[in-house]
């Protein structure tokens, strides 16, 4: 080709590429300030259900308040008085019912007190996931509060964030003070049940890596907790401390679960009955298949749990033949896909649950944060801002609600693919 044509070939090219690289910036600039729109439309929701819907928050309030009141008068939880959480969910309970009783002891300033605390709990568990990731530290933690301000109508209000800021404290000293960290996940265990679902992955985590001495110390760590609420169990009279097992296993088929809303949707569709009742401090529905449905929970839960180990297990495998170790950050996308399908198949699913998955959600990818980041706003669209719809079987609040367990089952989906990258990294040292 002659010098001439030459120049006007990259001539063209160079116009080409221009053109596509200023579409590019176009198609990336609209899609963020679209973003960023709906994301302050949101905000702007979010600040009225924090005031206007306020009182749908009161009951679970009154009912901390009322703990911390009678521990302070005196009275022995488990043993005055009944308690449906496990006994280290007093830690969060009681301390503002201290600080509120130091100053003026009333329902108003215990809230302001308990809003401060959880704050604190956030702060604490933004600082220990910083501290966790080795690399991009930043996103991480952009992550995080971004999430923490998608939830603060849960956020503020329930106590969840305890059990959370525990969980992102035993994530970072596992690799670094295994005593420590078994010691906080034991802890969180007491305080709210939930992460005793990533003990198995833990075993196969120190098994993998052949971290045998780590391990021994994990344990002891949790084993003095153990002892605690052992010697807690003996010292109750009555030895009614784990009551509050047999409260949770009696509950029904919970209004925002996977499976209400599918009753939900059959319901309005004509093809079953079905009642919302108010027990057990929340909105649960009867059926005449009430009783099937809860008995198929009860065959799938277990089933599909060793399903999912047996392919975190493979994950493990591939990851420490591909680096040599599995790392903490592996692990926690480990406990994102265990979090997410305890929700999924658990009968009771209230919005506080997705406080859980604050500690671990942050050192996902990209699209598992924009998913949950949806999960999340559809959660509070439902909690505290149109749950009356809800109740009241509105076919717009129960799309919401499928919609929002639809996205539920694509995070699963995705959480374990995220298990099984087929880029093959360069191999790193066992460190967090």
């Amino acid at each position: 080709m002659s010098r001439p044509g030459l120049q006007l070939q990259h001539a063209l090219l160079a116009h080409v590429n221009e053109i596509s690289e200023g579409d590019v910036r176009k198609r990336l600039s609209v899609r963020n300030i679209a973003l960023l729109l709906c994301f302050g439309f949101y905000l702007l929701i979010e600040v009225v259900y924090l005031f206007v819907r306020f009182h749908a928050q009161r009951f679970d309030l009154n009912l901390y308040y009322n703990t911390a009141t009678r521990i302070l008068a005196g009275d022995i939880p488990f043993q005055d008085f009944p308690l449906e959480y496990p006994p280290f969910a007093l830690i969060p309970i009681i301390i503002p019912g201290i600080l509120s009783h130091i100053f003026r002891s009333n329902f108003e300033t215990y809230t302001a007190w308990f809003v401060i605390q959880n704050i604190v709990f956030g702060l604490l568990s933004g600082f220990f996931i910083f501290k966790t990731t080795v690399l991009s530290k930043q996103k991480a933690v952009y992550k995080y509060f971004i999430l923490v301000a998608l939830a603060l109508p849960i956020f503020l209000f329930r106590f969840d964030p305890f059990p959370a800021f525990l969980t992102s404290v035993f994530i970072y000293y596992l690799s670094r003070k295994p005593v420590l960290s078994g010691f906080m996940l034991a802890s969180s265990i007491a305080a709210k049940l939930y992460t005793i679902i990533f003990v198995p992955i833990i075993l196969l985590f120190f098994w993998v890596n052949r971290a045998f001495k780590p391990f021994f110390s994990f344990l002891m760590g949790g084993f003095i907790v153990v002892l605690i609420m052992f010697l807690a169990y003996l010292l109750t009279p009555g030895h009614v401390l784990f009551d509050f097992l047999g409260y949770h296993s009696s509950r029904g088929i919970h209004i925002e679960s996977l499976s209400g809303g599918i009753l939900l949707f059959l319901n309005w569709a004509n093809l079953i009955g079905l009642d919302v009742l108010h027990n057990y401090g929340a909105f649960h529905l009867a059926t005449q298949s009430s009783q099937s449905v809860l008995a198929a929970i009860t065959i799938v839960t277990p089933l599909a749990f060793i399903a999912l180990s047996a392919l975190i297990f493979k994950s493990f495998q591939i990851e420490k033949r591909n680096r040599k170790s599995i790392s903490v950050l592996w692990l926690s996308k480990a406990f994102v896909a265990q979090l997410v399908l305890f929700l999924l198949l658990n009968k009771v699913f209230s919005p506080q649950y997705l406080i859980w998955l604050l500690p671990v959600i942050p050192f996902c990818g990209k699209r598992i944060f924009l998913i949950f980041s949806a999960i999340v706003m559809l959660t509070v669209i439902i909690f505290p801002g149109e749950y009356h719809h809800l109740v009241a079987k509105h076919i717009g609040l129960i799309l919401i609600l499928n919609l929002r367990n639809v996205l539920l089952i694509w995070l699963l989906i995705e959480s374990i693919a995220n298990l099984f990258p087929t880029a093959r990294r360069s191999p790193r040292p066992f460190t967090a």
